[in-house]
């Protein structure tokens, strides 16, 4: 029986429309699957695909302490008598041995991306593809002090911003910090000064690749603020 050869557009699109925690079981499939699970485009259009599906699903991560974390989703029904549903899945992001327990202090994501704030150490995980950079804090590092959030240039350059405002971290100095997850290399953002803090100190969100949170001057009037990673200029309201 001769093999049936589907043009090239046709696999893009029957792929993007495979939900993405399967995705990774066909990697292996061929070398031409493998390459183009892992493109970009391909990548956008399976999220594009998928939000349009299930537009009324609304998913968050819950912070675990464990190698474990789960996705809440309230997924409304198709009849407007019935009540919404409750969708809870786990990701494992490493295994762990019983000798040597794994310990998440935060946790935050960015369009599919987690970043998972561990001692010494952080972890970008991508659950789709099931691939993971580790990445060095540094001697400066405080697992409790620092607020992280991931954001990104392009969807090919993500980056960390991990910041201290010295109001809430023990009278250790205010600090801003930028990585470049390619290349793992740290960058100090200078002449940055703080005259707020954290409100919630696991408020930071990212939202098309900008960093925001909610934010509290000692006159107790609360704000949002905003990183721009393109001007390195600091935060702005």
């Amino acid at each position: 029986m001769m093999s049936l050869k589907l043009p090239y557009d046709l696999e893009e699109e029957i792929l993007s429309r495979v939900p993405w925690k399967f995705l990774a079981k066909l990697r292996c499939v061929c070398k031409l699957w493998n390459s183009l699970i892992l493109e970009e485009r391909l990548n956008k259009k399976n999220l594009s695909f998928h939000m349009h599906s299930y537009s009324g699903e609304h998913r968050f991560i819950l912070k675990d302490s464990g190698p474990t974390i789960s996705a809440v989703g309230i997924e409304e029904q198709k009849n407007v008598v019935d009540p919404p549903s409750l969708i809870v899945q786990d990701f494992t992001l490493i295994k762990a041995q019983p000798c040597n327990p794994i310990r998440v202090y935060k946790t935050v994501h960015c369009d599919g991306l987690l970043l998972c704030v561990m001692d010494n150490q952080l972890l970008v995980r991508n659950p789709l593809l099931k691939e993971t950079t580790w990445i060095k804090c540094g001697s400066d590092f405080h697992e409790l002090d620092d607020a992280y959030s991931l954001g990104y240039l392009s969807h090919c350059d993500y980056r960390i911003l991990r910041f201290r405002c010295a109001s809430n971290s023990r009278n250790r100095p205010s600090r801003v910090e930028v990585c470049e997850v390619a290349s793992k290399t740290w960058k100090v953002i200078d002449n940055i000064s703080f005259d707020w803090f954290l409100s919630v100190p696991l408020s930071i969100l990212s939202l098309r690749g900008t960093p925001y949170c909610i934010s509290l001057r000692e006159d107790h009037r609360a704000f949002v603020q905003s990183y721009d990673f393109f001007t390195k200029k600091g935060f702005s309201p």
